[in-house]
């Protein structure tokens, strides 16, 4: 595996040696990272020549995306079609029976509701497995509320799932992303210790139309997404996960990556880091699973300013040659007025 890191501000690129390779072909993008030099001696074993001074660089703020095979849209059809079958029937009972009731027990929701753009009907359907996942798991839906809207929960309303929460193939995804949630951790973090954290898993259906807008999730280490089913237009134009440009949406800035999906693939990147999908043009529906991971006590556990995925540091010491030191400039000969 690769991390690639934008450098040296002229636009080129330098390629760490020291990163570990992966059996399962994942790839690390560091995108759109600052740097800065500092002028000490990090690597004492790398002593430098007398007439040298150490330079050390380190790359601040990359967003870190890696992408993983955990299934085969052939030899994994059958995991990967029950999940989406699983997620589109969760979601159409959602849409008939309990969003309805929703927006009748809540008139501000409502509005809200009929006054939101096309990714009303996925942000609606997140809001109330958020709840869902709270009750079951006994996690405070405090720690699930990343965009500050309250999640309430609504009397009459049933916040049960037992045909994904009981479903093996959904219990297994569970496990991989969690595996692989360690995986990204310690490739940024050398110093990453394993251990049971929490994962909280949603599914996320786009029909013909549906999108989603530009947002991040706080109070968790590491964000993803799963795609368990993915259509492309008669033109094989698919829907694209695009990552924004942290460094602000002004020139030389507001560049964006674009990733397009694949089945069967999970995608990992900082909680922090803003993202979108675009519209489904496809007259079929797409099916994924976003996924957040915390540390084992939760929110409150996670420091910002120990933060692995904002903290990715590449050090290499370039010896400078010293200035010459400066000589004394040899008097000017004076003309004689005689």
């Amino acid at each position: 595996m690769a991390m690639v890191l934008p450098g040296a501000g002229r636009g080129g690129f330098c390629r760490p040696s020291a990163v570990a390779t992966s059996t399962l072909r994942a790839c690390l993008l560091g995108l759109f990272c600052g740097l800065r030099s500092r002028p000490e001696c990090l690597l004492a074993a790398a002593a430098p020549a007398q007439d040298s001074v150490p330079q050390a660089v380190e790359y601040i703020w990359p967003t870190a995306l890696m992408n993983f095979p955990l299934a085969s849209s052939d030899s994994d059809k059958g995991f990967l079609d029950s999940l989406a079958s699983i997620g589109e029937s969760g979601f159409k009972r959602y849409l008939e029976q309990i969003l309805p009731k929703e927006l009748a027990a809540d008139p501000a929701f409502k509005q809200e509701y009929e006054e939101a753009d096309g990714s009303r009907d996925v942000r609606a359907f997140m809001r109330w497995q958020k709840r869902v996942f709270s009750i079951r798991s006994r996690v405070p839906v405090e720690e699930l509320n990343w965009d500050g809207k309250p999640v309430p929960k609504y009397p009459g309303v049933s916040y049960d799932w037992k045909e994904l929460y009981e479903d093996p193939n959904f219990k297994s995804l569970n496990k991989k992303l969690e595996a692989i949630g360690h995986i990204y951790m310690k490739q940024l973090h050398e110093q990453y210790q394993k251990e049971k954290n929490r994962i909280f898993t949603w599914v996320e259906p786009y029909r013909q139309g549906d999108f989603m807008r530009p947002h991040e999730h706080t109070g968790a280490m590491t964000a993803g997404m799963f795609f368990a089913r993915y259509h492309e237009d008669e033109q094989r134009e698919g829907q694209k996960l695009v990552f924004q440009d942290p460094r602000g949406h002004f020139a030389p800035f507001g560049r964006r990556h674009e990733h397009t999906p694949i089945e069967g693939e999970a995608m990992l990147w900082p909680s922090w880091s803003a993202h979108y999908l675009e519209p489904q043009m496809a007259n079929r529906t797409n099916i994924y699973f976003g996924f957040l991971i915390w540390p084992p006590g939760g929110a409150v556990d996670l420091d910002w300013e120990d933060d692995a995925t904002g903290d990715i540091v590449h050090r290499k010491t370039t010896a400078v040659r010293r200035a010459p030191p400066a000589q004394a400039d040899a008097p000017t000969p004076q003309r004689s007025e005689l």
